[in-house]
């Protein structure tokens, strides 16, 4: 008798693990729970390859801890034609931010620019009957 292949099996997330981590995610930093936000935006990127929005979201709860280098460095990696338009200005909103913090006033100011132009865009939108969740 030949001897047995083992087999691993992993099973991969689905799109629907993905939406529950994002759902709990988006909870703890809607109650000011940035440190447990950041442990399962952490997951998020962990599981499904360097996902934008996780990181997004992620230098945004280091932002709100005042963490302004960690979140620029969280963010400095994410390609904008990776976002939507909310996560765009939710990037320049960081960076903006960020910036300003640091003391690099020129970028702030242009990054500040860029987030304001976007959120006009979307409220815009918005009036128009096309709904963006903030």
């Amino acid at each position: 008798m030949a001897a047995q292949e083992k087999h691993s099996f992993e099973p991969k997330p689905n799109d629907l693990q993905k939406d529950y981590l994002y759902l709990i995610g988006d909870t703890y930093l809607q109650n000011n729970h940035f440190d447990k936000a950041i442990t399962i935006f952490d997951l998020i990127i962990a599981l499904f390859e360097d996902d934008a929005h996780a990181t997004v979201c992620k230098g945004f709860s280091q932002m709100k801890l005042c963490n302004y280098q960690d979140a620029q460095e969280t963010v400095s990696s994410i390609k904008e034609s990776d976002l939507d338009m909310r996560h765009k200005a939710i990037l320049f909103l960081i960076l903006g931010r960020t910036n300003q913090y640091l003391g690099n006033k020129k970028d702030s100011e242009a990054y500040t620019l860029r987030y304001t132009k976007i959120r006009n865009e979307l409220r815009y939108d918005m009036q128009a009957g096309v709904r963006y969740e903030f």
